[in-house]
């Protein structure tokens, strides 16, 4: 086993890929679209992009697309977060314990990862989907880089299933997420820095609530490298190579977290409290202006809700 984590450590460092600002802004993009309604991801996507969407059920609204991005033989897979108005989703998220080893099955991974079993849920309901997607836009476009990133609920599954695609594939992959909260216990969040390493983004926006739950108390920890947006600015400041660093986000108080900074990551796009709003007329033009000019006007085939659409 520590002969097995050092190979991986070793390889997951000589392939850490460092991030720009430009890529946290594409990647936000790409989160928040997941939240749009079919029709809308056909024209919100740049043109370099080809998407494949799948959905669980109308039900439960949780939902991914598997993207490649043609302009550099990349494919990203964005899930959606938690949506309000549905029921599945709050119940998800409120099903914190008990904890499950979700990865028994897999000698690799060590015997003492539990993960969130309200979110190890909700991705088991995308993850066939998913990989299939993933399998065929290796297949058919020779992509061979693979980075999982999402919101909230999103960056919870996201962060879950770049685990999950290792532990299945031996693949690597990057994971960016926003504003996810905690995803397993220490010991997770400890042989999750030894799979990805540097090749881990966690990013935080200022007094965001949402990344302080489940609470410490209650056995969560979080993966590093956190990222914490300051107030009200572009400006990110990497924090120390451990998923809890009292000189981040870690060290707000609870009278300090609000919604609105889970909403709004600085600069980027807003969210309503009832419904993720993703029609372009609501994005933050500093963002938007940024994949404005590469949107494809040619999209005009309409898929229903729950229908796969195909790479």
């Amino acid at each position: 086993m520590i002969r097995l984590l050092l190979v991986v450590f070793l390889v997951t460092f000589a392939n850490t890929q460092p991030i720009t600002l430009d890529e946290v802004i594409l990647h936000t993009y790409y989160s928040f679209v997941a939240y749009c309604d079919w029709d809308q991801i056909n024209y919100l996507l740049p043109n370099y992009d080809t998407v494949g969407a799948y959905t669980s059920n109308d039900k439960t609204q949780n939902f991914g697309i598997v993207i490649v991005s043609h302009s550099n033989n990349q494919i990203i897979v964005a899930l959606r977060g938690t949506v309000e108005t549905s029921t599945t989703n709050l119940i998800e998220d409120a099903d914190i314990l008990p904890r499950v080893q979700a990865w028994k099955k897999y000698p690799q991974v060590n015997s003492k990862v539990f993960v969130h079993p309200g979110f190890w849920a909700s991705w088991n309901l995308l993850k066939t989907g998913i990989f299939q997607g993933i399998d065929q836009a290796r297949a058919q476009f020779n992509a061979t880089k693979v980075t999982f990133t999402g919101h909230s609920l999103g960056g919870a599954m996201a962060t879950i299933a770049a685990m999950d695609y290792w532990a299945t594939t031996g693949n690597p992959s990057r994971v960016i997420t926003f504003g996810s909260p905690r995803v397993g216990n220490y010991y997770f969040a400890h042989f999750f820095e030894q799979v990805f390493g540097l090749n881990s983004y966690r990013f935080v926006n200022h007094d965001d609530f949402i990344p302080h739950l489940p609470f410490e108390d209650m056995g969560y920890y979080h993966t590093s490298v956190e990222y914490w947006f300051q107030n009200g600015t572009q400006s990110y400041k990497m924090c120390n190579y451990l998923g809890e660093d009292p000189t981040c986000s870690d060290q707000e108080y609870f009278w300090q977290w609000t919604l609105q900074d889970h909403q709004l990551y600085p600069n980027l796009f807003g969210l309503t409290s009832t419904l993720k709003q993703c029609n372009g007329t609501t994005m933050n033009s500093v963002a938007l202006g940024k994949v404005e000019h590469y949107r494809k006007p040619d999209r005009l085939k309409k898929y229903h809700k729950g229908e796969e659409r195909p790479l």
